[in-house]
């Protein structure tokens, strides 16, 4: 069928479904890690829309979105993952440089540009 792997289909009917599409449409971990994925996501794009292109802030969102791409290598392959998977779950590392980037748009009193 268009659009899947041949090599997903066998795999996927061992599994119990009717094909990869059947598999990416019902697979209950795939269901949590869209919902997991895109709590990052709009948590990256809520700080990326503040942040003026150039600067620090937007390399550190850069960054995070590389984080945030890098970690879901093999998402939706059948066979690959499951609910607890540390190597799509690091991808709350991103968490980090997004802080980051919202701490340097409103700096805490004691931290700001003293020649300001």
């Amino acid at each position: 069928m268009d659009g899947q792997a041949n090599w997903m289909v066998g795999p996927s009917q061992s599994a119990g479904y009717a094909d990869w599409f059947d598999f990416n449409d019902r697979a209950p971990y795939l269901a949590q890690y869209r919902g997991f994925f895109g709590a990052l996501r709009d948590r990256i794009q809520s700080v990326e829309a503040l942040v003026t292109p150039g600067t620090a802030a937007a390399d550190l969102i850069r960054h995070a979105v590389r984080v945030f791409t890098a970690h879901q290598f093999e998402f939706g392959c059948i066979g690959c993952g499951w609910w607890g998977n540390q190597d799509w779950h690091k991808a709350e590392t991103l968490e980090c440089a997004v802080l980051a980037a919202e701490k340097t748009l409103d700096p805490p009193a004691g931290h700001r540009d003293r020649a300001a």
